[in-house]
């Protein structure tokens, strides 16, 4: 569980006991939420940003901790400020310090219960209300599923609810509960992981370590880094996806771009694909995607990338002029060549320099080529692909998502010392700590790992049409177990499309070069 919600009391948690008499209530000291995706609201050194303050009032207000007339009053007062800017005005100060200690009482509104947490209470529980046997049960069952109450707790409190006697770590958990839904943490995590640096302690959103500074704005994803919440100054970087960019199964997951982005500090949007559309995001959804998740309305730069027929939707964009140019400090093309006029239309018409822009071929040079303002940077596809092969049966292991796990296919990837995800990079010479990747590829003492990985690989139908080859082939291993998410596992394999070798190559190269694509 990471707790970003620390409410700052001078009596600590052991004051709760004996809540359940109409006179007691929880008296905050100080209190701040801490919004996952940056800033706070509350007591200083919270930020008390516009955007970040608007969101915290809806949240109160839903749970019922803020008057609506207070709401009235304050909300248009804020809303007029100005992208990022603080709420200084003492009297609204006052008003949200009122309205977020009430917020964090310890009480559960029989509405409140039903509307935001889908449990159906025949009256109030918490400090001072009914507290109905059945309702406490009901609370009790809430907050452990949520992590607001241990396991122990669960047990003697549950035991205590159904003698009438008192429950002080139930009351508790209501206001981290409530907590909780004022940050917005506690998010579902996306499962199965792909990617094990995307992975951590389990916690109420699963092992995504990523979940709670994950964010989804209509169709497109927001992802904001550890970096980028430490400020509120917004470097975004869009990327344009051949497919879907939202859960396990996305392309986003596929590439471990937020793993990637993760370790920069520029804000991942994601925009999606489909083959024949094209998909395309304008300034002001950008500024109001960043606002949704309490961020500043505003951008300082803009980076871009587009993978496969995504590059249709960087191309509109660009060519429609949806973001200014201004903003626009780098492209990068990730093998689409096969589309290289369409792009080249739209960066000539956004006004982007060629200079800034940059194309990463695998598979498609052979369909297209870009002029020479534009740098490429060329990979063996047959090698990039025993990479990926390699790192996704690290990541299957790491996970544990395979049991028991091969040992044959165990030692493949072992065989091949890749550096950590992240690592690799096009630039040559290499940066200090990055690997050139091509370099990588043509070490000689590297040959025959990345000849092993591809050893069993063969055209099929079907993922059915592999078995007897899945604990020998790495190919055959990674289909055989959907290490992409791409299929119902519900479904028979022989209904199982196959990938080929060939678009394994197209795709798996992305998340190898994500960390310098998103850096």
């Amino acid at each position: 569980m990471h707790p970003v919600v620390r409410l700052q009391r001078d009596a600590g948690n052991a004051a709760v006991a004996g809540l359940l008499a109409p006179s007691r209530s929880v008296r905050l000291q100080r209190v701040r939420v801490d919004l996952p995706s940056g800033g706070g609201v509350g007591d200083a050194p919270a930020t008390n940003h516009r955007e970040g303050v608007l969101l915290v009032l809806d949240r109160m207000h839903v749970l019922w901790g803020i008057e609506n007339a207070d709401y009235d009053a304050i909300y248009p007062a804020v809303v007029a400020l100005g992208p990022g800017t603080a709420v200084t005005d003492p009297a609204h100060l006052a008003l949200l310090r009122r309205a977020l200690s009430r917020t964090l009482e310890p009480v559960l509104p029989r509405e409140v219960a039903a509307a935001q947490y889908g449990v159906n209470l025949g009256a109030a529980v918490g400090a001072g209300q009914p507290n109905n046997a059945a309702d406490v049960l009901m609370v009790q069952d809430l907050l452990h599923s949520r992590w607001h109450l241990t396991n122990d707790d669960y047990v003697t409190e549950r035991a205590a609810a159904s003698g009438g006697g008192p429950t002080p770590e139930t009351m508790a958990g209501i206001s981290r509960l409530k907590a909780a839904t004022l940050a917005g943490t506690g998010r579902t995590g996306w499962a199965p992981l792909i990617r094990a640096d995307e992975s951590g302690p389990a916690g109420p959103g699963g092992t995504d370590r990523l979940a709670d500074r994950t964010f989804t704005y209509g169709e497109f994803l927001v992802f904001v880094p550890a970096g980028a919440a430490a400020s509120l100054t917004n470097h975004v970087h869009v990327f344009f996806s051949a497919a879907g960019v939202i859960g396990g199964s996305s392309h986003v997951e596929h590439h471990g771009l937020r793993g990637a982005a993760d370790a920069g500090s520029q804000i991942l949007i994601g925009v999606r694909g489909e083959e024949g559309r094209a998909f395309t995001i304008s300034l002001q959804q950008i500024v109001d995607a960043l606002a949704s998740t309490g961020r500043p309305a505003t951008v300082s730069a803009i980076t871009m990338s587009a993978h496969s027929r995504g590059n249709a939707g960087l191309a509109a964009t660009l060519r429609r002029r949806l973001i200014p140019a201004s903003l626009i400090h780098h492209i990068t093309i990730l093998d689409a060549n096969d589309q290289a006029p369409t792009i080249l239309a739209g960066i000539r018409a956004s006004g982007v320099p060629l200079s800034n822009v940059t194309a990463d071929i695998v598979t498609t040079g052979q369909f297209g080529t870009f002029p020479a303002g534009i740098r490429t940077r060329s990979m063996d596809p047959a090698a990039i692909r025993a990479i990926g092969y390699a790192r996704l049966i690290n990541d299957a292991q790491a996970l544990s998502r395979v049991s028991p796990f091969p040992p044959a296919i165990a030692a493949l990837a072992a065989a091949l010392p890749l550096p950590a995800r992240g690592s690799f990079t096009t630039a040559n010479p290499a940066p200090s700590g990055k690997v050139n990747i091509n370099a990588f590829t043509r070490d000689p003492t590297h040959a025959a790992a990345l000849r092993a990985l591809r050893t069993g690989e063969r055209r099929v139908s079907d993922v059915g049409a592999l078995a007897g080859s899945e604990e020998r082939s790495a190919y055959a291993f990674i289909e055989w177990n959907d290490l992409l998410n791409l299929r119902n596992p519900n479904d028979p394999r022989s209904t199982w499309r196959s990938v080929s070798p060939g678009i394994y190559s197209h795709h798996l190269f992305v998340a190898e070069v994500a960390g310098e694509t998103l850096a």
